[in-house]
């Protein structure tokens, strides 16, 4: 019997394997695990080297994965304008200016993360708010959502939009009723407009970025990660190298199971890098598709008018024909496919697509993924479960955007939104995300979400109680359910001998405190291929 090179004893290990659910003692050696049980069969792996961590009744879980987020935009994010959290437009204005008195002029100020439900104005800001904080750089700053732009006048007179630009397929220029004048807001694809003349980041940028939104994922208990970055990367090669630097550097790194974006999809065949290629710390993963925008921004497609806005029923990106080819090439090239759909009409195009694709070439356990999955209905939800199909959820979402969840849709609904507890019981399987930067990614304020389902600035006790998860079912959201999400069940996700060491260690037990306080618990330590990576 080999030694271990760690030994955790005296612990509270909630293995997430339902075949033997807790032990007390773990030992891990060459990068895996090699033992879980008791405390007394535990030191028979016990060498001269061999370090023994006493964790004195604390957690232990399998290391979380976040299955939707943009690691790489988050690490951006982090020195760009701050937008989120603020309540007025005289607050975008102010960090705006305070943006501009620092660079050169004509250099572009950048910013994502504002909210106009938040704001007292109940307003989108537009491009003369803009040009009030700084007329001589250009502006761009998109919406927490990432579905909305909002530009001043010199961005738009470098993009070339004026009033006699049409609207780009799949995307909208909002425009002043009297005179067409753009007014600064693009909506979906014509966001792009402005997005492909702003200068990139450097490559050294995008890697200081990418090592800061790492380090900060580890001390959330972060061991993996499913990550929309290969655009912002520049490409599918970028990504692969900027992540591999990362590990090869020995810096602090998480796994990544890479989505990458549909107009990538020739360069995957080329190469054929299809999804699974790559090792246990970079793969590529899902071709990601959008299919429409966000509720927050009234993008989102839906099959009737939004009920706060009668006249709108959102946008969906692609025509059902291009939607299908899409999904029919990367389908028959082996691609897991993930597609952006929040409304019912966005999701009943998805299955329609993938449904299509199947019948003319039929395949097992494709794990096909609809990301959000927001609005739906009975229909939906028996396709869904035909197919196979996993609901690719953000519980975090509700606890910003559940006081106008019910505005938007209606009872009727209202009542299938965010309908998670009836996603597991039709047998729909189901991975957590945050979708940072639009939300944090640490998973214990998604795993509270789910449980609790408590919406921030709600007197209410929660939205939709009967669809409260219990907390074993939102952890499994972020272990093992999300290693199933990407192909990984047998190697991560739950805490069995053979399996990856990547673990993290919690100072407190989800299962057993106040479930409002779940939030609140602390990560101690997390672990990646049996090593300390954060330790508090």
């Amino acid at each position: 019997m080999s030694h271990a090179k760690m030994i955790f004893k005296n612990a509270n290990i909630r293995t997430m394997n339902d075949n033997k659910p807790k032990a007390e003692a773990l030992a891990v050696a060459h990068g895996k695990i090699v033992f879980v049980g008791d405390d007394k069969e535990a030191a028979s792996f016990q060498g001269p080297d061999t370090k023994i961590v006493d964790l004195d009744g604390q957690t232990v879980l399998p290391g979380f994965s976040d299955n939707h987020m943009h690691a790489l935009a988050y690490g951006i994010s982090l020195i760009e304008v701050p937008l989120s959290g603020l309540t007025s437009i005289k607050e975008v204005v102010k960090r705006v200016r305070e943006k501009a008195q620092t660079l050169p002029r004509h250099k572009w100020i950048l910013g994502r993360g504002w909210d106009q439900n938040q704001y007292v104005e109940d307003r989108y800001f537009n491009k003369s708010d803009l040009d009030e904080a700084a007329s001589e750089h250009p502006v761009a700053l998109i919406r927490v959502c990432g579905h909305v732009m909002t530009v001043n006048s010199k961005a738009l007179e470098i993009a070339g939009i004026n009033k006699d630009t049409p609207d780009p397929s799949g995307g909208k220029i909002d425009r002043d009723p009297q005179t067409n004048e753009p007014n600064g807001i693009l909506r979906e694809e014509a966001m792009r407009m402005v997005k492909q003349i702003i200068p990139p980041y450097t490559m050294e940028d995008k890697k200081k970025a990418l090592s800061k939104a790492m380090s900060e994922a580890l001390a959330v208990g972060i061991t993996s990660v499913t990550t929309d970055d290969a655009v912002l990367a520049g490409g599918v090669d970028s990504c692969i190298t900027l992540y591999r630097n990362i590990w090869d550097e020995e810096q602090p790194a998480v796994r990544a199971y890479l989505l990458i974006a549909g107009e990538y999809l020739d360069d995957l065949i080329k190469s054929e890098r299809m999804t699974g290629w790559g090792d246990d710390r970079v793969q590529v993963g899902p071709l990601k598709l959008f299919q429409d925008g966000s509720l927050g921004a009234r993008t989102a497609a839906m099959l009737e008018p939004y009920h706060d806005s009668p006249d709108e029923k959102g946008v969906l990106i692609f025509s059902q024909q291009e939607l299908d080819d899409i999904i029919e090439k990367a389908h028959k090239k082996g691609m897991q496919i993930a597609v952006h759909a929040i409304g019912d009409a966005a999701i009943t195009s998805t299955l329609e697509g993938i449904e299509k694709a199947q019948d003319k070439e039929p395949k097992k356990d494709c794990r096909h993924r609809i990301i959000h999955f927001e609005v739906v209905n009975e229909d939906i939800l028996q396709k869904t479960k035909e197919l196979g199909i996993i609901a690719d959820i953000q519980p975090k979402f509700l606890t910003t955007d559940g006081d106008w969840l019910d505005k938007r849709l209606g009872p009727e609904r209202a009542r299938y939104a965010c309908a998670w507890k009836t996603i597991l019981e039709r047998g729909i399987p189901a991975v957590g995300g945050s979708d940072c930067p639009v939300e944090p990614f640490n998973p214990l304020l998604g795993i509270h979400a789910a449980v609790t389902r408590k919406v921030y600035n709600s007197p209410e006790d929660s939205w939709m109680p009967q669809e409260k998860l219990s907390v074993e079912e939102a952890v499994k959201l972020f272990t093992v359910d999300g290693a199933y999400g990407s192909f990984d069940e047998h190697k991560k996700g739950s805490l069995e001998k053979g399996k990856l060491a990547d673990m993290v260690v919690l100072d407190k037990d989800p299962w057993t405190v106040e479930p409002e306080t779940i939030k609140d618990i602390n990560v101690l330590m997390t672990m990646v291929d049996g090593d300390v990576k954060y330790q508090k």
